[in-house]
């Protein structure tokens, strides 16, 4: 039989020893792993609640700053109204702009007018028609580029139509003419 050398007995303990000590280190880290991340775990819930409940205190703060700006607002409203019913006239007055836009063959007119309406008021109540009055007025007027071109190719070709119908010997030297006249006026 085969004696074993003390050095592959030595060799072989040595290996077991190492594979015991890489699996008790293997399962001390897995261990103390699971235990950081419980941790972790733990404290990202606790930070995630503090943060909930400071946007809760945020937002409550901010819905109550706009609860009393909305009752001060309407508390102002109130009392411009109370104004109004206590005076026996007062005149309002807003601002106005009129738009018009009108357009043929040819042209695109648009007028804008600005300005602004007053109306009296008797105890808060509108009396008679608001007054306009117009501070400012600007008309543009625009060549529909399109329709001029249309209206040119017609009248060019009511003119082909009309020489040729016309007959005679010169007609194509006319309508030659009349081209070059409509291209220099493109």
């Amino acid at each position: 039989m085969h004696e074993f050398s003390p050095y592959l007995a030595l060799a072989v303990t040595a290996v077991l020893a190492a594979l015991i000590a890489y699996l008790l280190a293997r399962s001390i880290n897995s261990s103390r792993l699971l235990r950081l991340s419980s941790e972790k775990d733990a404290e990202i819930a606790r930070l995630a609640q503090l943060h909930q409940s400071k946007l809760d205190n945020v937002t409550a703060a901010e819905r109550q700053k706009h609860q009393q700006q909305l009752e001060q607002a309407e508390q102002r409203f109130r009392e411009r109204l109370d104004d109004q019913f206590r005076n026996e006239l007062s005149v309002t007055v807003y601002p106005f702009v009129n738009t018009r836009s009108e357009r043929n063959w040819i042209f695109r007119e648009t007028v804008i007018e600005l300005g602004y309406k007053y109306q009296l008021l008797v105890r808060g109540l509108p009396c008679f028609e608001p007054h306009t009055v117009v501070v400012e007025s600007k008309r543009e007027k625009e060549v529909d580029e399109e329709m001029v071109e249309i209206l040119k190719t017609k009248a060019l070709q009511f003119a082909e139509a009309a020489i040729a119908a016309k007959g005679g010997a010169i007609p194509g030297k006319v309508i030659s003419i009349a081209k070059t006249t409509v291209s220099r006026i493109k």
